[in-house]
This record gives structure tokens, C-alpha cells and sequence, in this order.
């Protein structure tokens, strides 16, 4: 594939990545941080291509930034979460089995 529009493909689904409400899930809210990671870096290794533009040099950047602002966001979300009762699916069905015994 070549390298600009495979670059160009990964900045339009990076740009879709990024919500404003974020799950309650631990687990849903980890694999988005691994989801996004992971397109970072695919987005940092073909932006340091000699054969992108500057134009499509500059939008990498960009959305590298818009990445790693939504990876920090992630991270905060889950810190907040492990104050709550209920971290994961796996906790809630604990606590459904636990309330159903009584």
C-alpha cells in the first residue's frame, strides 16, 4: 500500500477515535488506550517517511497530538474509575452474583 494514502487512512479513522463520553467499563476504557496507542505509533513510524508531503507531514503531527491528548484523557478516566466500586465487567458480575445469593 502506498505510504501516503495508508498514512492518510490512519489519520481519518485516528480523527473518529476520540469520544466525549467515556464508558464506565475499566476494560473498555483500557482497549481504547491500546486501540489508540497502537495508531500513534503506526501514525508516528509512516510520518517520518521521506515520501509523505509536508501537508500530510504536518497532519500526522497534528493528529499525533490529538492522540496523544486522548491516550492522557484514557489514563485519567481509568485512575478515576478505581474509585468507584465497580472497575470492570468482571467486578459488576461479582457484585451481581453477590446481590442474587441474598
Amino acid at each position: 500500500m502506498d505510504t501516503e494514502r495508508e498514512l492518510g487512512q490512519l489519520i481519518s479513522q485516528a480523527r473518529r477515535l476520540p469520544c466525549e463520553q467515556l464508558e464506565s467499563c475499566k476494560d473498555w476504557t483500557k482497549e481504547e488506550v491500546a486501540r489508540a496507542k497502537k495508531m500513534y505509533q503506526k501514525i508516528d513510524r509512516l510520518q517520518s517517511s521521506p515520501k509523505i508531503s509536508s501537508k500530510l507531514f504536518n497532519e500526522a503531527r497534528d493528529c499525533c497530538d490529538l492522540l496523544s491528548e486522548y491516550i492522557r484523557k484514557l489514563e485519567l478516566h481509568i485512575l478515576s474509575l478505581d474509585t468507584r466500586e465497580f472497575n470492570s465487567l468482571v467486578d459488576l458480575g461479582k457484585a451481581n452474583r453477590a446481590a442474587a445469593i441474598f
